[in-house]
């Protein structure tokens, strides 16, 4: 029974065993994820009880809030994607944001010139509204885009 009892412990619980499993989750997930529909909701005021909100995090910080009514434009003089996207610590919120080709997608939409947070949002699918708001909150956050005045209180 002994004997029994570490061939069991050895099959089932060896580290290389346990390592493997979670590298097999972790595919899955990987998987999941890439080929998963937005599971935000469609309107960016709706918190995701998972996730924190960037404004709610950085709200004690000396900083404009976003609102749906303030014009956005490019800083000539501020880093590029490029840049702010080496920086290795800017990969952990990446799952809550667009990707490298929406962001790029949004910095072409402002670049056409006074365009608000609004009609940004508008002019991205649905699906993705939640994760464009947090994308427009991070490119400010890092001077690539400057925040217009506000044009009304929006609640």
């Amino acid at each position: 029974m002994g004997e029994a009892g570490r061939r069991r412990a050895r099959r089932n619980y060896d580290w290389s065993v346990i390592v493997r499993g979670y590298q097999e989750i972790w595919a899955d997930l990987a998987d999941r994820r890439r080929v998963a529909t937005e599971i935000a909701a469609p309107d960016w005021r709706v918190r995701n009880s998972r996730l924190s909100d960037p404004f709610d995090v950085f709200a004690g910080y000396a900083s404009a809030a976003l609102h749906l009514k303030i014009e956005l434009r490019l800083d000539p003089s501020a880093p590029t994607l490029d840049d702010v996207l080496a920086l290795p610590f800017n990969t952990f919120a990446a799952n809550a944001m667009l990707d490298r080709a929406g962001a790029e997608a949004l910095l072409r939409m402002v670049s056409e010139g006074g365009l608000t947070v609004q009609e940004c949002l508008e002019r991205l699918p649905t699906s993705r509204r939640v994760r464009g708001v947090r994308t427009l909150g991070w490119l400010a956050k890092y001077g690539i885009l400057e925040l217009g005045e506000r044009q009304e209180m929006v609640t």
